[in-house]
Parts: structure tokens; sequence; C-alpha cells
């Protein structure tokens, strides 16, 4: 009787919403709740590029090859108007527009996986959102400011550019020298908080919105019984959300590359 009343508490205090760790949790071995979600997710856009291919060849399916030119069309307006350089713009454009292209369709992704996981809650323990992990936000992070990078020593020189934060003692006084020195040091902490400002500002909204939504739509289901009632709203401000921040993440990386064009440090 006893054993059965501990048995009892314990899963009244394990029972609520569903609350993800800072990582994909293991499904098996190496493979993580975020690499399965990555596999649909690169499945389903592979999908959409062949049909949106096949469309622009064929000229068939009329409103999804309109989407996707006005999309491109939109795009690159975007990106010549905040780069200021259309030649830059031009040979980087595909490049750009991947990134963005894969941070705004990943977040939409993973509210279809919030959807999905209200009706199934089980569905939580295999998928999640692939950028409420801080590993796949990082390594986007990591991947912008190291091209940024790149694009640095292309307009200035590796020499150059990179002198320029470890040792610039130039200046025509010593005062300007030890200036420059200590304002190219301050430059490194720039850069490493560039990369954490760009993978948590995307893994920090994405995290708490997961987050909100389970624990609304647990609120709901055992208040009304009816899962999706309540997180409905929840899930239109979470689209916002979703493209708010891909588009954020996509200026930002323009701006980054903007300066990497610039000749001053």
């Amino acid at each position: 009787m006893i054993e059965t009343e501990i048995s009892a508490t314990t899963t009244e205090v394990h029972t609520g919403p569903h609350i993800p760790t800072l990582k994909g949790e293991s499904v098996f071995g190496f493979v993580t709740t975020t690499l399965v979600s990555m596999w649909i997710f690169m499945a389903v856009l592979f999908v959409i590029v062949f049909f949106v291919n096949r469309s622009i060849r064929l000229e068939k399916f009329g409103r999804l090859r309109i989407f996707f030119q006005e999309l491109v069309s939109f795009m690159r307006m975007g990106f010549d108007s905040v780069l200021d350089n259309r030649e830059f713009a031009r040979k980087n454009f595909f490049i750009i527009a991947t990134v963005g292209i894969f941070v705004i369709f990943a977040n939409l992704f993973g509210l279809t996986l919030e959807v999905v996981g209200a009706f199934l809650p089980g569905i939580t323990h295999y998928l999640r959102p692939i950028t409420s992990d801080l590993s796949t936000t990082l390594v986007l992070a990591l991947f912008t400011i190291g091209l940024a990078q790149f694009y640095h020593t292309r307009t200035k020189g590796t020499w150059i550019h990179f002198r320029g934060y470890l040792c610039n003692f130039s200046g025509p006084h010593i005062g300007a020298k030890i200036g420059n020195t200590l304002s190219g040091w301050l430059h490194i902490i720039s850069e490493l908080s560039r990369i954490l400002s760009l993978s948590f500002r995307l893994f920090g909204n994405i995290f708490a919105g997961i987050i909100l939504i389970s624990v609304i739509t647990f609120l709901t289901q055992e208040l009304l019984k009816f899962p999706l009632f309540g997180p409905v709203p929840f899930f239109l401000y979470e689209v916002f959300v979703a493209l708010f921040q891909g588009f954020i993440f996509t200026l930002l990386m323009l701006v980054y590359f903007k300066e990497s064009q610039e000749t001053h440090h």
C-alpha cells in the first residue's frame, strides 16, 4: 500500500510539460533530437527545391514559381540596399540567401513540430526545433563571423587585417600607438561578443517560444482537455518571432559583410 502511494506521488511529480535541455537530447548513440529534426528538415527542403526547379524549367506550378521568384527578387533588392555594393552582393548572393532562408524555414519548421507535438506529446522525445539547440545557432554564428573575417582578409590582406587586431602599433605619437593597440585588442573581444550575440539571440527566442507553447499546451490540456485551443494565439505570435529572428540574423550578417568591404579598420 505504501509503495503504491509513493509510486503515485512520484508519477504526479513528474507529470508536466516537456522542458527541453539546452542541447538536443540523445535518441540513440550520437544521434540527437536536433539531428533527427535536421535530417527531416533537409529532406523537406530538398523536395521543395526540386519542385521549384521543376516549376521554373517546365513553367508549371505557377503560384509556387511566382512566390519564390518574388522572394529572390525581394532579397536581391534588400541585399543591394544594405551592402551598398551591387557587385559584392551579386557574387555572394547565394551564400547569404542560403543562410537566411535556412534560418527562417528552420524556425517555421520548428513551429510545425510544436503543433504536431501538441497532439502527439511523445514526439518531443525524438524531434525538437532545430534552432532551439544552442549547438546549431553557435555553428551558424561561427560560420557567419568566420566568413566575414575571410572577406576582411580579401579586402585588406591577411597580414594587415590581423595586425590591426594584434599589434596595431601605429600613430603619430606614443599615446596614439598604445591607444590603437588597445583598440585592436578590444576588437577581438568585440568579434567574440558578436558570436555570442548571434547565437544566443536566435537560440534564446526560439527556445523560450517552445517552452511557452509547451507550458500553455499542457495547462490547456489539463484544464480544457483540448490541447490546441489555448496555444493558438501563442503559435501565431511565434510565427512572427520566427520570421523576425530570421530577418534579424540575415540583416546582421549583411552588416558584418558590409564592414568587411570597408578599407579602414
